[in-house]
């Protein structure tokens, strides 16, 4: 077995901290939480696709379709426009742009904010329900996705924490497999060929931390 331990940390402790505090909560809560539902299987099978490594994880849903890497890029990518595009039909223009921004500084890690969180959460299940029904048509996808749920059983997650934070996080991800797209050797900012493209594959890149187990724990205090 061939696999990857993850150390590095959450990207927005603070704010997880902060709520717990706010809402007079510990870690332990957020640990219950999570054991009564299915967000962390789901983020390890996340996981297991990022780490082989793919940059987005969307792309296993390409598997089989007689594609590049870079075709399967560009793909992702114009999935990502498409959702940064729709964004002016739930919004005004200068909301539009700047939700836009929010976005991208969100999944960059760089700055949260709560509105950025609850429309990238829009946004990753709209994307979903855009590629799963690509299963139902193409038998190795599937099989990818039956073998990575399989390889979900093997993984592990645990929350760090102390009486009152949450310090980090630790899991571990197998990453070796007999399916998988094919290699991606170029940096896909090299050769996409617009900047909204650019900006849309980032977004897509960075779209899976609004399934992190934290994440999803933070949603749900909103």
């Amino acid at each position: 077995m061939s696999t990857v331990v993850v150390t590095k940390p959450y990207p927005f402790l603070n704010q997880v901290n902060f709520n717990l505090c706010r809402n007079q909560q510990d870690p332990a809560d957020i640990i219950t939480f999570l054991g009564q539902r299915n967000y962390v299987p789901a983020f390890l099978r996340w996981e297991l696709v990022r780490k082989i490594p793919e940059p987005t994880a969307f792309e296993g849903f390409f598997v089989g379709e007689n594609k590049t890497a870079e075709e399967i890029a560009l793909a992702i990518a114009e999935i990502g426009r498409d959702q940064l595009n729709s964004l002016k039909h739930h919004h005004n223009f200068e909301a539009c742009c700047r939700m836009r921004k929010y976005l991208l500084e969100f999944v960059s890690g760089e700055v949260f904010r709560n509105e950025a969180l609850i429309e990238l959460n829009a946004i990753f299940g709209s994307i979903l329900a855009q590629l799963r029904p690509k299963l139902r048509t193409n038998r190795l996808a599937q099989k990818f996705r039956d073998d990575t749920d399989r390889l979900a059983c093997t993984a592990s997650f645990k929350i760090l924490h102390n009486a009152s934070e949450v310090t980090g996080q630790i899991y571990t991800v197998e990453t070796r497999r007999s399916l998988k797209p094919p290699d991606l050797s170029t940096d896909p900012m090299t050769f996409l060929p617009k900047d909204e493209l650019r900006e849309a594959y980032r977004l897509m890149k960075g779209s899976g931390l609004v399934g992190h187990p934290l994440s999803r724990w933070y949603l749900n205090t909103l």
